[in-house]
């Protein structure tokens, strides 16, 4: 597959981004200390059940504690793209107008529909901030469910180690757009961290294929989007859209991390 950036195949100049520019929000800790909570009355309810010499199916807590972790360890991700196209040319004739300006550009498929991308983000909120000032947008909310990639893995380890160096990559990618639209990164230093990402996950795959675990495949599909997409960038010699390339890496990532546990 070529996960080349769609920009890689002009050669213009970029503007300034259309999209509002804002830093990540704080974690829910609120949302958080809820869970944690509902876990633990839940484990209370349990050992009570044991005392009393209740069974299993009887309470059925088992699989409520069981089921609140499955959601607990689902991961939101936010993507602002443009109205639905009908048809692919018309959306790669956005990508390359939205390009311009400094936006992902990335062609996102669902429903038979061409939605393109401006950018991606890890909360809700900000998502939302942004679609307010600006009209025809739309926000698609994908999940990423970790426990049922683990729970159809051989291989626990690899495949936590995969989950985590693309989450740690995701918010490499996340934070290096932010600073380096609010102008507090520099080229030179934006791609520096770049190639350090992209050693990493070079690493990975190859870990992945030395262990070739029952879910290569899917863990190679998560890999090597992100993977081909920044050795597109730190190989260019031109960077005249490197905002638009980091949203682009940054949304490939998250499709390509959400769609392996479709």
């Amino acid at each position: 597959m070529d996960y080349t950036p769609y920009f890689y195949h002009y050669n213009q100049k970029v503007s300034t981004p259309i999209t509002n520019n804002t830093q990540p929000n704080k974690c829910n800790h609120k949302g958080n200390l809820g869970h944690i909570i509902l876990i633990v009355l839940i484990l209370c309810s349990l050992l009570t059940a044991l005392l009393l010499g209740a069974k299993f199916s009887d309470v059925n807590l088992v699989g409520l504690l069981k089921e609140e972790l499955s959601k607990n360890s689902a991961q939101q991700f936010y993507i602002l793209t443009t109205l639905p196209s009908e048809y692919l040319e018309e959306a790669r004739i956005k990508s390359f107008s939205l390009r311009l300006s400094g936006n992902a550009g990335y062609i996102y498929t669902k429903n038979n529909q061409y939605f393109v991308a401006l950018a991606t983000y890890l909360d809700k909120k900000t998502a939302e901030d942004v679609l307010s000032k600006n009209e025809d947008l739309v926000i698609h909310e994908l999940t990423f469910f970790k426990q049922k990639l683990l729970d159809n893995a051989t291989d626990d380890g690899i495949t936590n180690q995969t989950i985590l160096a693309l989450n740690d990559s995701i918010k490499v990618l996340y934070d290096l757009s932010i600073n380096l639209a609010l102008k507090e990164s520099s080229i030179v230093d934006v791609l520096h961290t770049l190639e350090s990402t992209h050693s990493e996950l070079l690493k990975l795959k190859q870990s992945v294929i030395n262990l070739s675990p029952s879910n290569k495949d899917i863990l190679l599909s998560i890999i090597d989007p992100p993977l081909g997409t920044l050795n597109a960038i730190i190989s260019s010699t031109a960077h005249q859209s490197l905002l638009g390339e980091l949203r682009y890496a940054v949304t490939i990532s998250v499709v390509s991390l959400c769609n392996s546990t479709l």
